[in-house]
């Protein structure tokens, strides 16, 4: 679960945060060792997510909107599971339909047994609660989706590399307290 990562990862940066003003208070080489140790594990983190992330992202164009296809043929309209409930909120949010555009439904067994209509959050405004193709999104949600990513990239590029620097100032910042810590401080 999403929730319990995020709790998982604020715990561990609340404890490498203690360790390093510990650490800086008491100017303990132990704790300052440690605090190094976990923000280059950190950074090296990030790194490796960057790379993994610029490496597949030509992947992610090619891969995803073909697996998401293949789910709308089994887009239950009657039973929703999961995916419907999620699909029904990306197409309101985005005013989109389907992955390419509302023909992605035409290969959907629940499409074709009630009368080619559409998931009520292809449309807008449903004429007699009915979703027509003529009355749908005209755009498909990945193009849109995708269209958002690239708008807001440079943004999260900048930020990310932001807290980078902040990281290895963090990081200089706590060697140079390392080394200018006398023997006789280092285990207090």
């Amino acid at each position: 679960n999403v929730g319990y990562v995020l709790i998982g990862v604020g715990a561990l940066v609340f404890i490498v945060g203690l360790l390093g003003c510990c650490g800086s208070v008491r100017e303990s080489r132990l704790l300052l060792g440690l605090y190094v140790f976990f923000i280059i594990l950190v950074m090296g983190g990030e790194l490796a997510v960057a790379m993994y992330t610029v490496v597949l992202g030509d992947e992610w164009d090619r891969s995803l909107p073909n697996t998401l296809k293949s789910r709308l043929s089994t887009y239950n309209y009657t039973v929703p599971q999961r995916f419907e409930y999620d699909l029904d909120i990306v197409q309101k949010q985005f005013s989109c339909c389907g992955i390419h555009g509302p023909s992605d439904f035409h290969d959907n067994t629940d499409y074709k047994i009630y009368g080619n209509r559409l998931p009520s959050s292809c449309c807008n405004i449903l004429s007699n609660g009915i979703c027509n193709e003529s009355d749908s999104y005209r755009l498909g949600c990945f193009q849109i989706i995708n269209d958002n990513i690239q708008l807001y990239s440079k943004l999260i590029v900048t930020v990310g590399v932001g807290i980078a620097l902040l990281e290895l100032t963090a990081l200089i910042m706590a060697v140079c307290v390392c080394r200018n810590t006398t023997e006789e401080d280092e285990f207090y």
